[in-house]
């Protein structure tokens, strides 16, 4: 009968120990998209949605939360404003655990970006331009955006070439 209580009591502790893990390892997953895939993340990441990656339409981009940069680029005229989300706050959403993100555009361009800069500028992934979504045409759905005007350390070329737009996915190394 002892024996029999221990065996029980010993069961009943893995168990819990067992659903306490489980547990644990769905807290690091995202919601599900429930629209069309704009952006994947894979990688070196330790939340995910879906097969190794976080995947995220629009509607999940935007809980990430809404910032704005206004700021002037190469590409446009006069000071612009951008909206979506902060690339710090991606990168700890997705539990980015890397030195640098890989980003590709929809036309197979790809820029590789230190992740400590993308995180002390605050590098926006750009949903809008001057309160519109981007389309395609338009260089969205996404768009890499620098605070250009706030430090005049990115005015130089190379950063101008890692404001990639049409992106598609980030890959954390």
């Amino acid at each position: 009968m002892i024996l029999h209580l221990r065996r029980l009591a010993a069961g009943s502790i893995l168990g819990w120990l067992l659903l306490t893990f489980a547990m644990a390892a769905n807290a690091a997953d995202l919601p599900a998209p429930a629209g069309t895939v704009i952006l994947r993340v894979t990688g070196n990441i330790g939340a995910t949605n879906g097969d190794r990656s976080a995947q995220f339409d629009r509607a999940l981009l935007e809980r990430l939360g809404n910032s704005t940069i206004r700021t002037s680029t190469p590409w446009t005229e006069g000071v612009q404003v951008f909206e979506g989300v902060r690339i710090p706050d991606l990168l700890k959403t997705v539990q980015a655990r890397g030195r640098t993100a890989r980003f590709k555009a929809l036309n197979d361009y790809e820029v590789e970006i230190p992740i400590d800069e993308l995180q002390r500028y605050g590098v926006l992934l750009a949903l809008k331009h001057n309160g519109e979504y981007m389309s395609i045409r338009e260089k969205g759905p996404l768009w890499l955006i620098y605070p250009v005007d706030a430090y005049p350390e990115l005015r130089v070329h190379t950063t101008a070439n890692k404001m990639i737009w049409q992106i598609q996915s980030i890959e954390i190394r």
